[in-house]
Order: structure tokens, then C-alpha cells, then sequence
């Protein structure tokens, strides 16, 4: 492994250029399988919380007792989290099936890439088991720590009230946490930056996932801390793409919102276009992010010495092969089944919210500019000179007289949410200059 962090990273980034379509659509097809087992499990998860403790809400104290002091919540949080690592790990295994194969002058397709993998999904899934257990040794006693720490210290008063006051025994606390996490942050760098290899090495050298582990760690012996390096970059370029997709929607959303109008029916469009748009770039930075990282992977391990026959991908037939068993399925009725999953894992999520919904009538304080209880009417307008940039508050005197023009009064009892939604009008109406329709007509009730 003589290429440094910079040139491995790039070599990954243009294997993405290259084969984008195919790791696109390898990533589709694992969120969609992702959607149809976590999803449900996560549901009914919270509809078992709600029902258990008998409230129509919950904190998030609630939820973390309920997880880890329970005979129940454990077990199930550890399933949930099992299932999720064992799908990333099957859509790692794909998307390196890519990279491997066009540096061995190979070409595959999703499907290729999806039967490589269903081929070795015994083994993929004892790899998670192996995984998950030695990632939890190693956290068991950190954890364990922190809770006693917790448990000695802070348990006299609620959470809320050290993070108010910080009493000396809070910053106490928190610097034994604090040391305790980054002991716990190098000892797991060590170990999963010996362990990167593990994958490659179940899928196409057929080995065994214990021995796996064994073998990584021989292997990236005096590469750890490049290895270390190229991920930091990755991580480093995914937070930047991130962070600049976030403000390329914001500012798009700043941009096109005086288009849709001043109505409640605009501003209702308008959530829903930037909504499908910040939609549709998460999934792409995410497309990005993990079909890099499985690039990054597929790099390290074809530097670091690979045995001379590999288990390549070959044109899938219409016949999956998993653990000597053949199946005859062809790819169109797979694709079916899977889109025929998808909408009966939508319906069962819908139904199992829909038990954890609840409608009843609250008080809302939309801000501490509006007086509800004294029926103060805030609006805004445009500065003079300024256009609709420049907002200023207008006194209560003049919103008074523009009301008794139209025959409108404020209502004194007007609840905190109509006041919301008036704030909400007159702002998104004076990007269009209408401000003095809507500040003179009030939602009502």
C-alpha cells in the first residue's frame, strides 16, 4: 500500500465517476430493502413503548429506560440494531462487488453486483453476529461506567436541572464522561481500523468470519494509520457535501418562496417542493457517502496483497445461488416482490403509527413577540427604502386602526396557534407586497 490517503481517496472518487449508475442503483435497491425491515421494526417498537407505559407520550428519558432497564426493550433494541448493520453490510458487500470487479477488468450490473452477494448472505449474516458481539464487548464496560457514574452522582435531580445550574458534581461528571469517551473513541479505531478488511475477505476469498477477523488484522499491520487517514478525508468530504447541499437548499427555498404567492395554499406547495428536493438530495449525498466509503474499502484490499483467485461476480441468469442452494428467479420478479413489499411495509408503518397518534387540543406560544392573553397583534412590514428585506415591528396603535377600517378586531381569547398562523401569512405575503391584506384579515377560528 505504497498510495497515500489523498490518491487513494481520489482513485475511489473516480471509480464513482465512473460507475455511478450502477452504484446508484445498488443503493436504491438496499434502501428500499432497508425501508421494508426497519421501518416496520421501528414502529412497532414505539407502538410496544406507548402501550407499555400507558401515556399518550413519552420523553426521551422514557424511551432510553424503556431500552436498556427492560427484559423487553434490550433485546429489541439490539434486534433493531443487528438488522440495520447486517443491511449496510449486504449494500457494502454489492457496491464493493463494483469496485472489485472493474479493477479486475470487469463490468457487472445491479443485478450482478445483488446475486454476488445474495451468494454469500449465510455468511454475510454470520459476519454481522461475529461484528456485533465484539463491538459490544468492547463497549460494555465504557458503558457500564458512564451509567455508574450517572447513577452515583446525578440521579438526586432531574437531568434538566444539571444543565440549568452545572453544580460542581455536573462538571465533574462531565469530565469523567468525557475522558471515558475518548479512551473508548481511539480503542474502537484501533480495533475497526484492523478489522476493514473482514468483508472483502468473507465475499471473495470465502473465508470464515471468525478466522476473518484474524486475517484483516495480519493484513493491515503497518497500514492502520493510512487507512485511518483516507476515512478521516472521507468523512471530512461527506460533511462538506452535506453542509453545501443543506445551503444550497436553503437558499434555493429563500429564492423561489416570493413565487408562490401569499396564501396558505402556496406556502403549503412551497414546504412540499423544497421537502421532495431535500428529499431527493439526501438520498444522492448518501449514494455518494456510502458507495465512496465501499470504493475506499475495495482499494485497501486489493492493495494489501488479495489471493490470486478471487470469487468474481459472473452475469446473473435468472438463478440465485445462496450457500450451494439454487433458486430460479428471475430479476423482474424480484424487482416486483420487492416493490410489492415496499407498499405492504408503508401500509403496516401507517397502521402502527396511526395507533400512536393523538388529537387533542393544545396551546400553542408561537413567539414572545405576540401577546395572546392581552391581545397584542404584531405584524411586519417593509422598512421605507428597503423593500421586503427591511422588517420592522409595527406598534399596536397603528394595527389597531388599520383593523377598525376593515370592521376587524383582534380577539382577545385568540388562541397562540391562529396567532402563528396570521405571523406566518403577513410574512410569507410581504416577500409580495400584500402584507396589508393579510395583516387586515385574521385567521379564524
Amino acid at each position: 500500500m505504497d498510495d497515500g490517503a489523498v490518491a487513494t481517496l481520489a482513485r475511489a472518487a473516480r471509480d464513482f465517476v465512473r460507475d455511478w449508475r450502477t452504484l446508484a442503483g445498488i443503493e436504491v435497491f438496499v434502501v428500499l430493502v432497508s425501508l421494508v425491515v426497519i421501518t416496520p421494526m421501528s414502529q412497532a417498537l414505539l407502538r410496544v413503548l406507548v402501550s407499555r407505559s400507558g401515556n399518550t407520550a413519552l420523553t426521551d428519558v422514557d424511551i432510553a429506560l424503556f431500552f436498556f432497564t427492560t427484559k423487553s426493550g434490550l433485546p429489541a433494541l439490539l434486534l433493531l440494531v443487528a438488522a440495520s448493520l447486517g443491511i449496510t453490510i449486504f449494500g457494502q458487500a454489492c457496491l464493493m462487488t463494483v469496485g472489485i470487479a472493474r479493477a479486475r477488468g470487469g463490468c457487472v450490473r445491479v443485478r450482478d453486483a445483488v446475486a454476488q452477494a445474495a451468494t454469500r448472505a449465510i455468511a454475510i449474516l454470520r459476519l454481522t453476529l461475529a461484528l456485533f458481539v465484539r463491538v459490544l464487548v468492547l463497549l460494555v464496560p465504557f458503558v457500564a461506567v458512564i451509567g455508574a457514574t450517572y447513577w452515583l452522582l446525578l440521579r438526586e435531580h432531574d437531568i434538566n436541572y444539571y444543565l440549568h445550574a452545572r453544580p460542581p458534581v455536573f462538571v465533574v461528571v462531565c469530565t469523567i464522561v468525557a475522558v471515558l469517551v475518548l479512551l473508548l473513541t481511539i480503542v474502537l479505531v484501533r480495533k475497526l481500523s484492523s478489522w476493514l478488511l473482514i468483508l472483502p475477505l468473507v465475499v471473495f476469498e470465502r473465508m470464515r468470519a471468525w478466522p476473518a477477523f484474524a486475517e484483516s488484522a495480519r493484513r493491515m499491520s503497518g497500514h492502520r494509520l493510512q487507512a485511518v487517514a483516507v476515512l478521516a478525508l472521507w468523512g471530512a468530504l461527506t460533511l462538506v457535501v452535506s453542509l453545501a447541499t443543506s445551503a444550497a437548499i436553503k437558499l434555493l427555498g429563500r429564492a423561489v418562496a416570493p413565487a408562490f404567492g401569499g396564501t396558505m395554499v402556496g406556502l403549503l406547495v412551497l414546504v412540499g417542493a423544497i421537502v421532495t428536493v431535500w428529499a431527493l438530495c439526501s438520498l444522492a449525498v448518501n449514494i455518494f457517502s456510502t458507495s465512496l466509503f465501499a470504493l475506499i474499502l475495495a482499494s485497501l484490499f486489493l492493495a494489501t496483497g488479495p489471493a490470486a483467485q478471487l470469487s468474481l461476480p459472473t452475469r446473473f441468469h435468472n438463478e440465485l445461488e445462496v450457500e450451494g442452494k439454487r433458486l430460479r428467479v428471475s430479476w423482474a420478479t424480484l424487482i416486483r416482490a420487492l416493490a410489492l413489499a415496499v407498499m405492504l411495509a408503508s401500509g403496516l408503518t401507517y397502521v402502527l403509527m396511526k395507533d400512536t397518534w393523538t388529537d387533542r387540543s393544545v396551546l400553542v406560544f408561537a413567539s414572545r413577540r405576540i401577546g395572546v392573553e392581552t391581545g397584542e397583534h404584531a405584524g411586519l412590514v417593509p422598512a421605507r427604502g428597503r423593500g421586503a428585506r427591511g422588517l420592522r415591528r409595527v406598534r399596536r396603535a397603528r394595527v389597531l386602526r388599520r383593523c377598525r377600517a376593515r370592521s376587524a378586531r383582534p380577539r382577545p381569547d385568540e388562541g397562540g396557534t391562529f396567532a402563528a398562523a396570521n405571523l406566518v401569512l403577513t410574512r410569507t405575503a410581504t416577500a409580495r407586497d400584500r402584507y396589508r391584506q393579510l395583516l387586515l384579515r385574521p385567521v379564524s377560528g
